[in-house]
């Protein structure tokens, strides 16, 4: 999956890396260029719209196929309230939309893409987000630290 987002948000000052074929991003950027907000929309991204997995599955990945790591608690708190929220606007701009109505957020411009790129209606779209709410809790946002430690606990020999 490679993002079609403006990553104008870095401010100039890092760089977003999508690995080609893959749902993997790697953000690089110093203090205060939107690197939170540009992880947050890259997990709508992949929450919404339908990616190619496998022979047997297409469409958007489940909140506990997500993976986000970085490197504070502090971050990693942050990053999961910004998910929560935009979830929350997103699933508020597209109830508006579906009834002929606008709702402003702060994600108007990644939802319009997201909404276009999927090819889904409003109906599927709602759903996608409810789902997403519903399951968000079974998502992988921590350090790395604490992620390497979670994985060794679980597949540990």
């Amino acid at each position: 999956m490679s993002s079609n987002f403006p990553i104008a948000d870095l401010r100039g000052q890092g760089r977003l890396f999508p690995e080609p074929g893959t749902n993997w991003h790697l953000i690089e950027a110093g203090a205060g260029t939107g690197k939170t907000w540009t992880m947050a929309v890259l997990v709508l991204q992949a929450l919404l719209r339908d990616h190619p997995r496998d022979e047997r599955r297409d469409g958007p990945l489940d909140p506990e196929q997500v993976a986000v790591l970085t490197f504070t608690r502090k971050a990693a708190g942050e990053l999961r309230e910004r998910v929560y929220r935009f979830l929350d606007q997103a699933e508020r701009w597209v109830d508006a939309a579906a009834n002929g109505k606008t709702y402003e957020t702060e994600i108007d411009e990644p939802l319009q893409m997201i909404w276009r790129d999927s090819g889904a209606d409003a109906a599927a779209l709602q759903q996608r987000l409810r789902r997403a709410r519903q399951r968000l809790d079974l998502m992988q946002i921590s350090t790395i630290h604490s992620f390497v430690q979670r994985v060794l606990r679980e597949h540990a020999a």
